[in-house]
């Protein structure tokens, strides 16, 4: 006779499955952090690599209980991003009365891990993972409430002003500089110009963390000092960090400024690769020319290749632009961010960039050959290169706060 009961399978515990459902989280995680600013990557790229993080986040959401003892021994073993990251997950699907002493003593003694436990609470949509924020945030260790700030800043961007000044209140004045630098950043991506005193201050306090965000805060503020600022702070920050507040400069910065920062960049060979994507945002005709320049300098050749094609639309394969017996000519340390672009023949792509800037409009700023404005900037979010579709983000939520695009590329929800 049909039933509509249902009865739970009982099947014996796969160990070498899910010690590959959580190896393979892991390293499917990392490659998405490593893909997050890769101009090889499209975004469709990195969907596929989503489904595929999905597919065995899933195997761990059904193993359940049998996937923490594996989970747990290879977080204590590595302590690494990654394995915090599929640790989290994996605790987060457990439901109450979770034991989270192992990870916490890892996040505690490893601050640097903490961006993978952050990664899982925006992951994870449940009501393990709110107890959690709440749970870390409350916590008197900074690593953890640290960790609890990042996670809030994307899971409630588009929330009310009054749960944003509530969580303002508390972590402004938090004692780890961490847990101040995310507050001060939100201030400026959620478009809070009430909170302008509170930038200025902690621009003029010790703490860099603190002074680079206040000054990348004022930039989506369009506070009248904010070009400064940024010329003062860009230098303090590296990597991911330093390439959002270069974007943003890139568009936002008056043109005196912007050729200061050129100046001040091209002084300190250090900041050259920092320079070059500057250029690539800003988008001008005085931007190409000086990619001409770099493209002629053989470490530098391949990332202002893109430069020029991230402005232009310039499919240089298609256009026959690059130069195959190159291709692996230059020496690049392991995961450079030249990985997969191609080498430039300087000679073909130097006339091809000056015949397209003698039809370029006057004062034009282009993004994929386009003026650079939101509707024309859209379909780059699921057909652009991933720096594309960062700068998307930012013009479509300069154009609209609501939208809250750019919470939304570091995290699953494309």
């Amino acid at each position: 006779m049909p039933t509509t009961a249902t009865t739970l399978l009982q099947r014996p515990v796969n160990h070498h499955i899910l010690n590959q459902h959580l190896d393979e989280a892991a390293f499917c995680w990392l490659r998405r952090q490593d893909a997050l600013w890769r101009p090889s990557y499209r975004c469709s790229h990195l969907q596929r690599l989503d489904q595929l993080l999905d597919a065995h986040l899933e195997g761990l959401r059904v193993a359940g209980p049998a996937a923490l003892p594996i989970a747990i021994g290879n977080l204590q073993r590595w302590k690494t991003p990654d394995e915090v990251f599929a640790c989290t997950y994996t605790l987060l699907q457990q439901g109450n009365g979770v034991d989270w002493s192992a990870l916490e003593q890892v996040l505690q003694a490893h601050p640097a891990a903490a961006k993978g436990a952050a990664a899982a609470l925006i992951w994870s949509a449940t009501p393990t993972a709110a107890d959690c924020l709440k749970r870390w945030s409350d916590s008197t260790a900074a690593a953890l409430r640290a960790t609890s700030a990042s996670a809030f800043a994307v899971t409630h961007a588009g929330d009310g002003p009054s749960v944003h000044s509530t969580w303002l209140t508390k972590t402004l004045t938090d004692p780890s500089a961490a847990v101040r630098a995310r507050a001060l950043r939100c201030i400026g991506e959620w478009r809070l110009p009430a909170q302008a005193p509170s930038l200025r201050a902690a621009l003029k306090g010790d703490e860099p963390q603190c002074r680079f965000e206040s000054a990348y805060a004022m930039a989506w503020l369009g506070m009248p000092e904010a070009d400064a600022a940024l010329l003062e702070t860009l230098p303090l920050m590296q990597g991911s960090r330093q390439r959002r507040a270069l974007l943003l400069f890139a568009l936002t910065a008056q043109p005196d400024a912007f050729e200061a920062w050129i100046q001040q960049a091209q002084a300190d060979p250090a900041q050259s690769r920092a320079l070059i994507w500057s250029l690539a945002f800003r988008g001008s005709a005085v931007a190409l020319t000086k990619l001409l320049d770099y493209v002629h300098v053989p470490q530098y050749a391949q990332l202002s290749g893109y430069a020029i094609a991230h402005i232009t639309g310039l499919d240089m394969d298609e256009q026959g632009l690059w130069n195959p017996e190159d291709q692996q000519a230059g020496d690049t340390p392991h995961f450079s961010e030249d990985d997969g672009l191609l080498m430039p023949d300087v000679e073909r792509l130097t006339d091809w960039v000056t015949r397209y800037m003698a039809g370029m409009p006057r004062n034009a700023y282009l993004l994929a050959g386009q003026d650079m404005r939101p509707d024309n900037a859209r379909p780059l979010l699921l057909a652009g290169w991933l720096p594309q579709c960062w700068q998307t983000s930012v013009l479509l939520d300069m154009a609209d706060r609501r939208q809250h695009v750019l919470s939304q590329v570091p995290s699953p929800r494309l």
